[in-house]
């Protein structure tokens, strides 16, 4: 079984891995957001879109 070695495991270099460690969580994150923001926002323009064919008012 082989583990991972940390060259620097003071309390600073453990402190600099854990940080290192969130900011690709936060990456992860954000990038979850924006993918949600965007099918949200698809939805609304398949929803809006949907209304008008219904209504009629839609031009070819």
């Amino acid at each position: 079984m082989k583990y991972k070695v940390f060259r620097d495991q003071s309390p600073k270099g453990l402190e600099n891995i854990l940080n290192k460690w969130l900011d690709q969580f936060d990456e992860i994150e954000i990038l979850y957001e924006a993918l949600t923001a965007s099918v949200w926002g698809i939805e609304f323009v398949m929803r809006y879109a949907g209304e008008k064919l219904k209504e009629g008012q839609v031009n070819e």
